[in-house]
């Protein structure tokens, strides 16, 4: 009949129940997003830990990148304390009489092995202790002045070429930015040194068995023995981690850099005939 009504829903009209639809949810993407930025630690904290957590600190470094701060600050620090200690020292008559003998010391060696006759050497004597210590003192500071810039230069050099042997992923400014920070270590070696030498009546006596010697830069072994300083072998293996931090290298191939640099070091200068000790 034509009034016949279905109530079938036909297959071509699917339901339009809100309810049935899929839903489909929002894709995410984090590839344009960008990465957070480390933020480098303060100068107090880089401090500390240098002695309490270097590998944190180093961690940090190379992440948030090196600051001036980094070695700006402990340099001048360091240049600001060996200047007083320098100028302690050269107001100390005991100290200025030790200078003299091992200036006298040394004049002798050549007049044996020939180099000068005894007269020049006297004159020579005569000539120092007219000058008084102003001289030494002005020598001294322009040492301190000139020589420590100079000096973490240089060994940051050595470190950067030393590491490229190990492959090592690093740059001159991170490496620079680590020596710098292991200067604090420096400082706290220089000031201990200082109350050893006085304690014992050594001014020019160091943190190491060489304080218990008697002072002579003319012996090998009193500086063989002045460079096995404690604080500055705990001073080397900070440095040892800052390398593995930094160059990403092994903790074993930073101990051989930090280490055998030094060792090199040691070597060269008692070998030389002079007194310089650290790291």
């Amino acid at each position: 009949m034509d009034d016949k009504v279905t109530n079938e829903e036909s297959p071509q009209n699917p339901s339009t129940d809100p309810s049935e639809d899929s839903y489909e949810a929002p894709v995410v993407t984090t590839a344009d997003e960008p990465e957070l930025e480390v933020e480098p630690l303060t100068i107090t904290d880089k401090i500390v830990g240098v002695f309490a957590e270097p590998g944190e600190i180093f961690k940090n470094l190379k992440e948030a990148g090196p600051r001036a701060t980094d070695w700006v600050v402990p340099m001048t620090l360091l240049i600001v304390v060996a200047g007083l200690l320098t100028v302690i020292r050269f107001n100390d008559p005991e100290f200025v009489n030790m200078i003299y003998e091992q200036q006298a010391r040394q004049m002798e060696s050549q007049v044996e092995s020939g180099s000068m006759t005894a007269e020049q050497a006297e004159a020579a004597m005569e000539q120092m202790r007219g000058m008084g210590t102003g001289l030494f003192l002005a020598f001294g500071l322009g040492g301190v002045v000139i020589g420590i810039p100079v000096v973490l230069l240089l060994r940051s050099l050595v470190y950067l070429l030393t590491l490229k042997i190990f492959k090592g992923q690093t740059t001159f400014q991170l490496i620079f930015a680590a020596v710098g920070l292991v200067t604090y270590i420096s400082i706290v070696e220089m000031i201990a040194g200082t109350v050893i030498g006085y304690a014992l009546g050594n001014p020019f006596a160091s943190f190491s068995p060489a304080a218990f010697m008697e002072y002579d830069a003319t012996n090998k072994m009193y500086l063989f023995m002045s460079h096995l300083n404690p604080i500055t072998i705990y001073g080397l293996f900070v440095l040892s981690i800052a390398f593995e931090k930094i160059a990403e290298i092994t903790r074993g191939n930073a101990l051989i850099v930090s280490y055998g640099t030094w060792a090199i070091w040691v070597i060269v200068s008692v070998l030389a005939g002079f007194q310089v000790g650290g790291m």
